[in-house]
């Protein structure tokens, strides 16, 4: 069953005009199409990695947020940051109680 009739559409992709012979077609080419869902689907998986790391240090920190003092090991796994970098901060003296809660005692 064909239709007589053209409707004029934008891509969704290219954003281009184009002829539609249906009411539901929102791409000018396959090409189009393809590309859009390969996107669609990356961006998707990029989404899922930059939440997982973040649900999961969100859950092993919880413990630590308690905590009164911390040890430099602590303090590094919830800062994110390495051992060496807090006995950095140590020595030089940065970390103040009003920039990082319940930071260090060495």
């Amino acid at each position: 069953m064909s239709s007589n009739f053209t409707i004029q559409r934008k891509c969704v992709h290219c954003k281009q005009t184009f002829n539609a012979k249906t009411t539901v077609t929102r791409f000018c080419s396959k090409l189009c199409n393809k590309q859009f869902n390969a996107a669609k689907q990356r961006n998707e998986k990029i989404e899922a990695e930059n939440l997982q790391p973040i649900i999961l240090s969100a859950q092993a920190m919880q413990p630590l947020k308690n905590v009164e003092f911390l040890d430099t090991q602590k303090a590094a796994r919830l800062l994110g940051v390495s051992r060496s970098f807090i006995y950095h901060l140590i020595n030089t003296g940065t970390p103040k109680s009003n920039n990082y809660p319940a930071l260090l005692k060495a």
